[in-house]
């Protein structure tokens, strides 16, 4: 969320008239993708401190609300993002990608990759608005009412690469081998979390075996241990400024 807030931020901040319009789809995804993130963690958050998180000093009984504030507030989530869905839609559709050939399992588990390249955007989800489909003649709300799952459905893998098109950009800049193992490490568990509810589209479409999903369960149980004992480093990462409640304060609480 914070690469791609940067990365959003500065193609504002350097746009130009030609490039206006693609700067205007990255602010909006960013904002849709980071607010409803935040909704989500904060809940977690919340949830995972129990009664204490509902006392009034801890103000992680009123961040839910507060998010969702920013989920409606300068343009709504779903309106810019079906708008955003629409506009990567007609104009910037690929052509199609064939499926790649079927792979057989491997005899051994791999080991723990580093970050891939990123391929191609949308070879699974986009060419789905396109087939055609029964739908009244002349009627254009009911032509993208019939588009529209696999629009939004392709906006959220959009974003997924987006984000993690920024979060590469930021390791390829990072020089500290320790902090360079942790980004890795942290970035192959957020793309395990992006891949792991599409791993029937991309077995159907070849990109992925049957071995590789057996194999999820025990790549995600390997990235956590690596990064459990980092947990209070890549909190410290975050440098938020007082008075933010901080792991290595004696008080279990502040009040904000």
């Amino acid at each position: 969320m914070t690469f791609l807030h940067r990365t959003a931020t500065d193609r504002w901040a350097r746009h130009t008239p030609a490039d206006r319009a693609d700067a205007e789809r990255l602010v909006a995804l960013t904002k849709a993708w980071n607010t409803w993130q935040a909704r989500t963690i904060t809940t977690e958050c919340r949830e995972r401190c129990g009664a204490h998180a509902l006392l009034p000093t801890n103000p992680l009984s009123a961040f839910p609300a507060y998010i969702e504030g920013t989920i409606t507030a300068e343009g709504d989530n779903l309106v810019i993002w079906t708008k955003t869905a629409a506009e990567l839609l007609f104009h910037h559709t690929p052509d199609p990608t064939p499926p790649t050939p079927h792979r057989p399992p491997p005899t051994h588990r791999p080991p723990l990759p580093a970050p891939p390249p990123r391929p191609h955007p949308r070879p699974v989800a986009h060419p789905r608005p396109h087939r055609p489909t029964p739908r009244p003649p002349n009627d254009p709300t009911a032509r993208w009412n019939t588009a529209a799952p696999a629009a939004l459905h392709m906006l959220t893998a959009h974003t997924a690469l987006t984000t993690t098109d920024a979060y590469l950009h930021a390791l390829h800049h990072t020089t500290d081998p320790e902090t360079h193992d942790l980004l890795t490490h942290l970035c192959l568990l957020f793309l395990h979390t992006q891949i792991t509810p599409h791993t029937g589209d991309l077995l159907a479409h070849h990109h992925l075996t049957p071995e590789h999903i057996h194999h999820l369960p025990h790549t995600h149980t390997t990235l956590t241990h690596h990064l459990a004992p980092h947990l209070t480093t890549l909190t410290d990462a975050f440098d938020l400024p007082d008075p933010y409640p901080h792991p290595h304060t004696e008080a279990p609480f502040q009040s904000v």
